[in-house]
């Protein structure tokens, strides 16, 4: 005699022409297949959104840092709702938060970048000196003799040559 249906437990509803296990939730009356690794998405890693704001905001940090700024921390989305950018102030340190849906990632990158600028409190020439160098670099693009790129073994020890700038003056 079989054990009676619990219903708190998924069903176990077969096999799908292509071998796979599937089962029907509870709450749900539509099957759901298992996961199987000719059913992982095509998109490489790097395309993915948070792969590349992760790349990005590295990148980024490590101009910074080269430039004698202070490095914020960068996360996605903002707790507020709608906004398309904030900056969070905390006794260790700054948080710059950026959406990513609905928007062309170069409009994030521009966000990070200016969220760096704003974080720093880099006075407006300054900013615009500092804006380009801080957007290649985020863009992932390496200046000219640099050798630092994507790929195997480009990871966090690439290389960012920032253009001789005199410091920064930082607004207290």
């Amino acid at each position: 005699m079989a054990p009676p249906a619990l219903p708190h437990r998924a069903k176990l509803t077969g096999c799908d022409a292509g071998g796979d296990v599937v089962v029907t939730p509870p709450c749900d009356d539509v099957p759901v297949t298992e996961n199987r690794p000719t059913a992982i998405p095509t998109a490489l890693p790097t395309e993915l959104p948070a792969v590349r704001f992760a790349e990005a905001a590295r990148s980024l940090g490590r101009a910074a840092h080269a430039v004698g700024l202070e490095v914020p921390a960068f996360r996605c989305p903002p707790k507020v709702p709608g906004a398309a950018r904030t900056l969070r102030r905390y006794p260790g340190g700054t948080v710059v938060a950026v959406r990513l849906r609905g928007r062309a990632f170069e409009e994030a990158l521009a966000d990070m970048v200016e969220g760096v600028l704003v974080a720093n409190r880099v006075p407006e020439p300054d900013a615009t000196r500092l804006r380009p160098v801080l957007a290649a670099a985020a863009a992932g693009e390496a200046e000219p003799g640099a050798g630092a790129g994507h790929g195997p073994g480009a990871g966090h020890e690439a290389e960012i040559v920032v253009p001789a700038l005199p410091p920064v003056a930082v607004a207290a």
